[in-house]
């Protein structure tokens, strides 16, 4: 089960006894967390019929378990980073004691009370070698949440945003996640800021985006990185010295400026290939946005340029790692120029 399938079901009303919630992606866990315990936990006396656990023994959620629910018809547990669900390294250094007690724990849950919910919730993504990980696998509800992939990451940028009042198209979706994510915590930081700027509008593009998020350091390379691809060399400049006064540093604008040239050698090599658009978007893994930004650039930097200039950010990488070179500001200004003269001949 994925975390849309669990939210799904929560809204379907279905229940289900053990649920085991894991993986990478801590803000997305934590939302989903909470909307499942919204769910579960019963209304009368909660103070009686939920127990949180942290860190919990075998004995500990076994005996949380055998607590009849008080005035209630279920009651909740939760076992927040159980120390039997380790890590990898953890499991395969696990003790006959550490063994004992995840058997213990894995029978009293074959005949787990109908009355009792279960919620394990780790920080990370538990082992998949790991007993109890293996046990909960076949016989819970288990929703690994790893860092979302584009398309899904696109769709809850869209849900988060409605929920705070809006519309938004997919392409202010994608540009979002492109400049922002991949760490949806950091996303949705940016969406509560957004959701300020755009008060009196009902739906959020991609300008309220740009405008909102126009300070971060993704965002003024890749300025820079689309001026430079179009030739236009003193905005470049001018954007160069905008990414210095943000936090990035030498080699991160280095290697930027160098990715955005790869991705013109390989436009250029799979235009002669005849690829389509939809699979050339997909080889490059950029979104829409970029792809048709990729598309203009190509149109002033060819294949020769691209391939010139990557020979140039190579070497002054090279040179700063080595120590060939050394005042790294004079190295990137000096790389700029070189690549500003092929635009000139």
């Amino acid at each position: 089960m994925n975390y849309r399938e669990l939210s799904a079901s929560i809204k379907k009303g279905e229940k289900h006894s053990v649920y085991l919630l894991h993986g990478q992606e801590e803000y997305v866990k934590d939302r989903l967390y909470e909307q499942l315990y919204d769910h579960l936990a019963p209304q009368m006396m909660p103070e009686f019929n939920v127990n949180i656990l942290h860190n919990p023994t075998d004995e500990q959620i076994i005996a949380a378990c055998m607590t009849p629910p008080m005035m209630a018809d279920e009651k909740l547990v939760v076992a927040r980073d159980c120390p039997l669900l380790g890590s990898d390294e953890e499991s395969r250094s696990s003790s006959k004691e550490t063994k004992q007690m995840t058997d213990r724990l894995t029978e009293y849950l074959k005949n787990l009370p109908k009355s009792v919910r279960i919620i394990f919730i780790q920080r990370g993504k538990s082992a998949a070698n790991n007993r109890l990980k293996k046990f909960l696998s076949q016989n819970a509800e288990e929703v690994l949440i790893d860092p979302l992939e584009s398309g899904d990451a696109q769709a809850w940028i869209v849900s988060r945003m409605k929920q705070l009042g809006f519309a938004m198209d997919r392409e202010a979706a994608s540009m979002l996640f492109y400049y922002v994510g991949p760490a949806m915590g950091d996303v949705a930081s940016e969406l509560e800021k957004i959701a300020l700027y755009a008060q009196g509008k009902e739906t959020v593009n991609s300008a309220d985006v740009q405008t909102v998020v126009q300070d971060r350091s993704s965002v003024r390379i890749f300025t820079m990185t689309d001026h430079l691809g179009m030739g236009r060399m003193q905005k470049a400049y001018e954007a160069l010295e905008s990414v210095r006064r943000g936090d990035a540093d030498s080699f991160q604008t280095l290697y930027m400026i160098a990715r955005q040239y790869r991705m013109l050698v390989r436009y250029h090599q799979m235009e002669m290939e005849h690829m389509s658009p939809a699979d050339a978007k997909k080889a490059l893994g950029v979104q829409d946005f970029v792809y048709r930004s990729l598309q203009q650039q190509a149109r002033a930097t060819t294949l020769g340029i691209a391939l010139k200039a990557l020979d140039i950010l190579l070497d002054a990488e090279d040179g700063l790692k080595t120590g060939r070179y050394r005042d790294e500001d004079l190295v990137i200004d000096s790389a700029i120029a070189m690549i500003a003269s092929l635009y000139k001949k």
